[in-house]
């Protein structure tokens, strides 16, 4: 059994994990040892074997309650350490997590080289010896490279699990995208701010009964927890029907505890009200409840996808509910691109979510409400450039000739971006931006290109591109 916590998990902390685990049989190890644990000595991992006489699925139930508890395993009373071994389908390897990354690193320098090797071979006559070795190691590094992805990629199910119903009120809990894999790290970096949000929506979010009755709702609250991948970022929701989040309470509160002066409040937008809830120290509940963390507020939230480099965007309309998103990158990851030119850069451009391709020429591109927009046989699509899309030009009308992607968000509505030119389709591995970069709006990560180069590949499924998800143009 291993129980681990982010950052510092006190030994006091520790014992108490024990203490539940105590009510549920014997606990015969312990690592570190329980003296170790009393004298303070604890780095945040431990490892606990328990015997009980009770039902598996009892125990597994209740283990499953415990929050702290990242895996566990059970087996049967007749158990013995001589005939421990698995055999057959069924066996597994315990490897450690910081060995399957430098496994997962070495695969794919080696795919790497190996297209470089390649590209050098392309002048060579026929298929020669080398090309042909070279095209067989390529195959046997990309089923090497499937096998590592499978090690890495756990199934939300996992953290779907861990989701609690809340005690005193009638909660509908549902979880989608259950089935859906990501890389084990990104899981494990939003699995704490998920439970938190899951959480607060439940404490702070559902009315009772008769409130929700009151006003016209019924009385059973609704959460919805979902995943979404988007090429390389992974978008995670967590959305409830409860009471929302009232902006201008939300500055009166701030106001209040002298976080915010009332100018300053005054000159917040809603969205950025919003972000209030996020500071330290705020707090709207008149008072604290164990569901919400004993009054730790959603500043846990925040720091937690700060630290996994993600971005958290909170939408709500009172009286009607809350949506909190957090978009983060789900890993190391093979991604179909498509490789484009823009001001004689070159980006990779995920291909998921990707309609169609056109052309933008002076017979294509009409101009509205300042805007340059794509028009051919009914179909008429704002335009954004791709420097603008990242931010690095002020907005414009728009270049009147080029390529156009054309993306269709799941949730409605079409926009294109604009480049200069198109080079070609290109499976890439794509890895998270290295540290300060990690925050760059635009982007998802980057790629090592057959000649050495780098590209940069671009997120178009962020909130910070320049076009609405109805698809007209912001401002």
């Amino acid at each position: 059994m291993v129980v681990r916590r982010e950052g510092s998990f006190p030994a006091i902390a520790a014992a108490t994990v024990l203490g539940k685990l105590g009510r549920l049989g014997r606990i015969v190890l312990t690592e570190p040892s329980m003296a170790s644990l009393r004298t303070g000595r604890f780095d945040g991992k431990l490892v606990a074997r328990l015997v009980s006489a009770r039902p598996m699925a009892e125990v597994a139930e209740a283990i499953t309650r415990i929050d702290e508890i990242e895996s566990f395993t059970l087996v049967p009373a007749a158990y013995s350490p001589a005939r421990a071994v698995p055999k057959g389908p069924a066996a597994s390897l315990r490897i450690r997590t910081d060995r399957v990354e430098a496994l997962f690193e070495d695969a794919l320098d080696v795919m790497t080289t190996l297209r470089r090797l390649e590209a050098r071979l392309e002048g060579a006559p026929g298929l020669s010896p080398e090309r042909r070795d070279a095209s067989s190691a390529r195959v046997l590094s990309r089923r090497l490279y499937d096998g590592l992805v499978d090690v890495r990629l756990v199934s939300f199910e996992t953290a779907a699990q861990r989701l609690e119903r809340a005690r005193g009120k009638r909660i509908a809990f549902s979880v989608r995208g259950r089935s859906l894999r990501i890389d084990r790290g990104a899981l494990d970096g939003v699995v704490d701010p998920l439970l938190h949000m899951v959480r607060n929506a439940v404490d702070h979010g559902i009315e009772t009964p008769s409130a929700r009755e009151a006003a016209g709702k019924p009385a059973e609250g609704r959460v919805v927890v979902s995943l979404q991948r988007h090429g390389v970022r992974c978008r995670l929701t967590v959305e409830d029907d409860g009471a929302g989040l009232d902006p201008a309470r939300l500055r009166q509160a701030a106001v209040a505890q002298g976080l915010l002066s009332a100018g300053e409040a005054d000159g917040l937008s809603d969205a950025d009200a919003f972000q209030l809830v996020t500071r330290p120290g705020f707090s709207t509940a008149k008072a604290p409840s164990p569901m919400s963390g004993r009054g730790v507020g959603m500043d846990v939230v925040k720091a937690a996808v700060d630290a996994i480099a993600g971005h958290l965007v909170i939408h709500a309309v009172p009286g009607r509910g809350t949506r909190f998103e957090i978009l983060f990158g789900g890993g190391v990851s093979l991604v179909q691109t498509f490789l484009v030119r823009s001001d004689g850069d070159l980006y990779a451009v995920p291909s998921a979510g990707i309609a169609r391709v056109v052309v933008l020429d002076e017979a294509t591109a009409t101009r509205e409400d300042g805007r340059i927009h794509w028009t051919s046989g009914g179909d008429d699509i704002p335009l954004v450039s791709l420097q603008e899309a990242l931010c690095r030009l002020a907005p414009d009308p728009g270049p009147t000739r080029g390529s156009v992607l054309v993306f269709a968000p799941p949730d409605g509505g079409r926009w294109g971006m604009a480049v200069d030119s198109i080079e070609g389709r290109r499976e890439l591995v794509v890895r998270p931006l290295p540290g300060p970069l990690s925050s760059l709006l635009g982007y998802s990560g980057c790629a090592v290109l057959d000649d050495g180069s780098i590209a940069l590949v671009i997120d178009p499924s962020g909130d910070d591109v320049p076009v609405r998800r109805d698809g007209s143009a912001t401002s």
